[in-house]
């Protein structure tokens, strides 16, 4: 990446004797291979390395657990960033709820985050609620995160349990949440063009009135 630096230190000894009048050599050993790009290179072998390992064929797969579709979605109650208010899930009931999990570090969730705040600006007067989760290990991260780029919709912190409650496995991970309380949709993952779909979505549950959702 850009913005990554990179330290090397050099340990002498005998310092005191002075440098040599001819200067230092570092000598390359043979086996070492020159790449263009330290963390591609890091990351192809650590892929190599991981493909050598094999599970048993009787091992069963497992999926990462998310809640069903239909079903009500899990409550919380978690306070703002800014201490300014508490939100509880299940008493969001007649709004449809946007839960995104994110966090300052992933790429993905900043390309994202632009556009859960134009759902929240669009859709907040027709009955939108726009709950961002940040799964940021250092919520000092989170507010002047928020704060750079001018974000208006809520902030929550999500705790192990609210993660482990969606099956929060990877991020961004999108839910929707109907006017009745239950899980409609959900979406791992974001590339561009996908905000067209979370829209569609979107435009789909507020068209449906609280009683009939579902």
């Amino acid at each position: 990446p850009e913005d990554m630096d990179i330290t090397v230190r050099l340990a002498f000894e005998n310092w005191s004797e002075g440098a040599p009048a001819q200067g230092y050599t570092l000598t390359i050993p043979p086996n070492w291979t020159k790449v263009d790009d330290l963390m591609q290179s890091a990351m192809a072998k650590a892929a190599e390395q991981m493909g050598e390992l094999k599970m048993p064929d009787d091992a069963p797969e497992e999926d990462p657990f998310h809640p069903t579709e239909g079903v009500p979605a899990p409550t919380f109650t978690l306070t703002t960033l800014d201490g300014s208010e508490e939100v509880t899930l299940s008493s969001l009931k007649g709004k449809v709820v946007v839960l995104d999990f994110w966090a300052t570090w992933c790429g993905p969730c900043k390309e994202e985050l632009p556009h859960i705040e134009t759902f929240h600006r669009q859709y907040g007067d027709a009955g939108l609620r726009v709950l961002a989760l940040s799964t940021d290990m250092d919520d000092e991260a989170v507010q002047p995160f928020v704060d750079r780029n001018e974000y208006t919709f809520t902030v929550l912190h999500a705790d192990e349990a609210v993660q482990s409650a969606y099956g929060v496995e990877g991020i961004p991970v999108v839910y929707l949440v109907d006017r009745q309380g239950r899980v409609r949709w959900h979406r791992v993952g974001f590339s561009p063009g996908g905000e067209e779909e979370i829209a569609r979505e979107i435009e789909k549950l507020l068209d449906e009135p609280a009683a009939a959702s579902g």
